[in-house]
């Protein structure tokens, strides 16, 4: 399992671009960021969804949590035609204070060929799981996501505080996502779903990595910057803890953002640790990622 993973993102640390060929698109049209925002309570587990502008469909995906500490975490993000919908939870023990959720969706112009695809692991009672999904014929990947269920019901909305997805990845044409189990574990039997967005190729199109160091640091951020003339669609994460696994269920995500304002654009990711911790060994590393395209407009955000 460990192995896959370690794979998957030496392929993503690369710049990957997309070739011309006559088959290829040379662009995407009509694209703009929209997004919906929970009430700020003490409510949890939070849903929120928001649906792209009439006509257009979903390439991209995110959610940021707001006015809370390493208590809180996402639980999942899903990609549909027009929407996206994220969910979040409180660890136990709950937290003192109100939060909110926002969902982002990345919309555009269709685009020939897109899809969603999705896979789901075996359910597991701990301490992790790893799925991927690949896009089918010589699709390209556009944007990952993943959510945690409780395996029994296959709920919708993620209800399990003690399940964190750490993991977002992706390569040319695939999407993996990988979830642990934190310090408090849980009886119930979990499965984890990967979603990946595709479509045929679009020239231009390439996916950019920003690496960061292992420090001891409570929080963390990073951002991929897309490069000049490309918006960002969809993007991931990856935490690392330099465990004896290489990760755990100790450093949680807080943020999963696609920006675009005026003529930068990037892809903005967060995480913290839970309230006891590191205890292996104590640094941490976080990286992000994201898909960019050339756009023939631009509504900044």
């Amino acid at each position: 399992m460990r192995t896959r993973l370690i794979v998957v993102f030496a392929v993503v640390v690369a710049a990957i671009a997309v070739p011309a060929s006559p088959s290829a698109a040379t662009g995407i049209s009509g694209y703009t960021i929209v997004s919906e925002t929970t009430e700020a309570d003490s409510i949890s587990p939070k849903e929120v969804r928001v649906s792209c502008p009439e006509d257009k469909v979903v390439l991209g995906s995110g959610a940021d949590l707001g006015f809370v500490d390493d208590d809180v975490h996402i639980t999942g993000v899903v990609p549909g035609g027009r929407s996206v919908t994220a969910f979040a939870s409180e660890r136990d023990g709950g937290l003192i204070g109100n939060w909110y959720l926002k969902v982002i969706a990345v919309c555009a112009d269709p685009v020939a060929g897109r899809e969603v695809v999705s896979d789901t692991s075996y359910s597991t009672d701990g301490p992790d799981a790893l799925v991927g999904v690949g896009c089918s014929d010589d699709k390209m990947l556009l944007d990952a996501s993943a959510r945690v269920s409780d395996a029994y019901t296959l709920a919708r909305q993620p209800t399990l505080p003690d399940i964190v997805v750490n993991y977002i990845g992706g390569s040319e044409d695939y999407a993996v996502a990988q979830a642990f189990e934190d310090e408090d574990g849980t009886s119930t039997r979990w499965v984890l779903v990967t979603y990946a967005i595709c479509a045929d190729p679009i020239v231009g199109l390439e996916q950019v990595t920003e690496v960061g160091g292992y420090l001891s640091e409570d929080t963390r951020s990073k951002t991929a910057h897309c490069p000049t003339g490309k918006r960002v669609l969809g993007g991931g994460a990856h935490v690392f803890t330099g465990g004896s696994n290489g990760n755990d269920g100790e450093v949680s995500l807080m943020t999963l953002n696609p920006v675009t304002y005026q003529n930068l654009s990037y892809y903005t990711v967060g995480a913290a640790e839970d309230r006891n911790g590191l205890s292996d060994p104590g640094s941490w590393r976080l990286d992000a990622w994201a898909v960019c395209a050339p756009v023939f407009t631009a509504i900044p955000r």
